[in-house]
């Protein structure tokens, strides 16, 4: 019984591993266009990405300015600098 419930565990957390890639694969993409906007004008480049309980945000950097912002988020919220 332990060890089904050991196997049933594994298996639930492969699931929402998965889930988490392809989330964020398709939020990538998706927002692509919208990151590629922010960094041609403000000057921010994309530094990494966070996820922050099911919530994905890419971090850009702007050398100029030495700061940091969310360029764009999943799912697909306004950040401060869409507004």
């Amino acid at each position: 019984m332990e060890i089904t419930k050991k196997i049933l565990n594994l298996a639930i957390a492969f699931c929402l591993v998965t889930i988490s890639v392809a989330t964020l694969i398709y939020s990538a993409k998706d927002n692509k266009a919208s990151a590629q906007r922010i960094v041609n004008s403000d000057g921010f480049t994309p530094a990494g990405v966070v996820l922050v309980r099911g919530n994905i945000y890419v971090i850009g950097y702007n050398p100029k300015s030495n700061s940091s912002h969310i360029l764009c988020s999943s799912p697909f919220e306004k950040t401060a600098m869409d507004k």
